[in-house]
């Protein structure tokens, strides 16, 4: 994953010359602030990264589990589906 932060960093610089922010928000898997955390705190706003990992524990309504990119589904036989793709 590490891989991905030299083409990460671009789309956050180019945001940033156009646009001064006074802080980054954003999930603790947004690799492209990385090498701007090594750098001094002066030429940089401050940066929050949330974590993310609790979501991966939580279901939708239908049942499905949060990312795993499912429709959404109505009947309980489509429901049943969802709670099998969880227990796999």
């Amino acid at each position: 994953m590490s891989g991905t932060i030299p083409a990460a960093i671009l789309p956050v610089c180019d945001v940033l010359r156009e646009f001064p922010a006074d802080i980054i928000v954003g999930d603790d898997m947004m690799f492209g602030v990385v090498p701007m955390l090594l750098g001094p705190r002066s030429e940089r706003p401050p940066i929050v990264l949330c974590g993310h990992l609790d979501r991966v524990h939580w279901r939708r309504d239908d049942g499905a589990p949060l990312f795993l990119a499912c429709r959404p589904r109505d009947s309980e036989a489509q429901r049943r589906r969802n709670m099998q793709l969880i227990a796999r």
